[in-house]
């Protein structure tokens, strides 16, 4: 694999970094916007309209609550309800106030695939761009960013606060898993699930601390990126037992009393990832035989054990309660990431004639292929599932719109004001009728 340099590496991304964002916009304007009456409607998915319904009280002056006077905090996503907030102090409009919450998620996907990119340079320009144009064209990411959700600024924080361990041939975790916990604290403010990543990564910068020597100045920066980390999520859980008489959200006991028929259903959803509608088999057996070849490097099991402790949350909870992979969202990138990195070191011992770095005792060139062959062949499924999610399937869209049409029904109907209404969807129909 033939070295260029950096401004070259980068020039070649810009194709990809542009058709990428490109395919962005169209999904947005396919997605997420609706004219009606000649009014233009901008609209995001079920459980982003929920807490944009918060932001829009807090926005108007009545707090982060449902229903003005009433505290009860049904949204998981506190970070992500602020910045929707934001928007609408940004676009008054209640109608296209969604805007903000999309762009937000533009630029973010746009900053995810340059991450991945620059993370992945090490191993030279051909994989990086393959892993970028993975994160690109992944069809979750692109989904749920693209319905307003908060998983693409949670994978962009989380790929970075694991970043040190990812097993790059000659690379070493280093200071900046100082960075680690206080990055994993701000994804569990962005949204309540980020709780695990934020104990993960906490611990393994810790075990980093103890490599060091006494005195070195290292082991300073990793106390207060844990001690940093600990306090933002104390801030957390002290804001919302004091504003809302509770440390958790009122979703939380719910997800975590089904016990067997939870974890029944998180396999169920697991199976629905790897080979369901989505097909990301080729994630998870490159990203297992990642993790094999690079098993010498001693970032590989602390990588392995994020991976595998997040699957194991996922299934314990039941996964979530509509399709599309949203709860793998988040470790997308470090499994596309670990999984060029197991390339990596298959072709760098090709290159050197290292025996050592093959599979089923294969020299490591021919293990090379093999690997490149197979993740290829498992692509093609995977890239006719997002051939169909993206051109072919309108359901959620249809769906949404019944939702937005109900809610200005109920809104101009001239029913007594603050009168209670029960809908089904809690989203879409209720922000769009905030006086009931």
């Amino acid at each position: 694999m033939r070295k260029c340099s950096t401004f070259t590496a980068w020039f070649l991304l810009l194709p990809l970094l542009a058709a990428a964002q490109v395919v962005f916009v169209i999904e947005l304007q396919d997605r997420c916007t609706w004219s009606l009456a000649g009014r233009p409607y901008v609209f995001l998915f079920e459980d982003a309209m929920v807490s944009m319904r918060y932001a829009y009280h807090f926005a108007h002056g009545h707090g982060l609550v449902w229903n003005p006077g009433e505290r009860v905090q049904g949204f998981t996503n506190l970070g992500w309800t602020l910045l929707m907030a934001v928007g609408h102090l940004v676009d008054r409009s209640h109608e296209t106030a969604a805007w903000f919450v999309l762009f937000a998620n533009f630029v973010l996907h746009g900053a995810l695939i340059v991450m991945v990119f620059a993370l992945a340079r090490p191993l030279g320009v051909a994989l990086a761009l393959i892993a970028a144009a993975v994160v690109a064209t992944h069809s979750a990411l692109l989904f749920w960013g693209t319905m307003g959700m908060e998983t693409t600024l949670v994978a962009l924080l989380v790929t970075a606060a694991f970043s040190p361990w990812l097993p790059i041939p000659g690379k070493r975790p280093g200071t900046a898993v100082a960075h680690a916990p206080w990055l994993a604290a701000l994804a569990f403010v962005v949204r309540s699930d980020g709780i695990l990543f934020l104990g993960l990564a906490t611990a393994l910068a810790w075990r980093e601390r103890l490599h060091l020597g006494k005195g070195e100045q290292g082991r300073r920066r990793i106390l207060a990126g844990c001690v940093l980390g600990l306090v933002l999520v104390a801030g957390v859980l002290l804001f919302q037992k004091t504003y809302y008489g509770d440390l958790l959200p009122n979703t939380y006991r719910q997800k975590v009393s089904g016990g067997a028929t939870n974890v029944w259903a998180g396999l169920t959803y697991l199976r629905e990832f790897m080979v369901g509608r989505l097909w990301n088999a080729p994630l998870v057996v490159g990203a297992l035989l990642g993790l094999t070849i690079a098993g010498r490097q001693r970032q590989a099991g602390p990588l392995a054990l994020v991976l595998l402790a997040w699957f194991a949350y996922v299934t314990w909870i039941g996964g979530d309660a509509f399709f599309g992979s949203r709860f793998y969202v988040p470790i997308v990138p470090l499994l596309v990431l670990v999984t060029v990195a197991g390339m990596g070191h298959l072709l760098a011992g090709a290159r050197a004639g290292q025996a050592g770095l093959s599979i089923f005792g294969l020299t490591s060139r021919t293990s090379a292929g093999l690997v490149i062959g197979f993740l290829t062949v498992l692509m093609v499924p995977c890239a006719r599932a997002s051939w169909k999610l993206h051109f072919e399937d309108r359901e959620p869209i249809e769906s949404h719109l019944s939702s937005l049409v109900v809610g200005l029904a109920i809104e101009h109907s001239g029913l007594p004001k603050q009168e209670t209404i029960a809908v089904l969807a809690a989203g879409m129909t209720p922000y769009f009728a905030p006086s009931y």
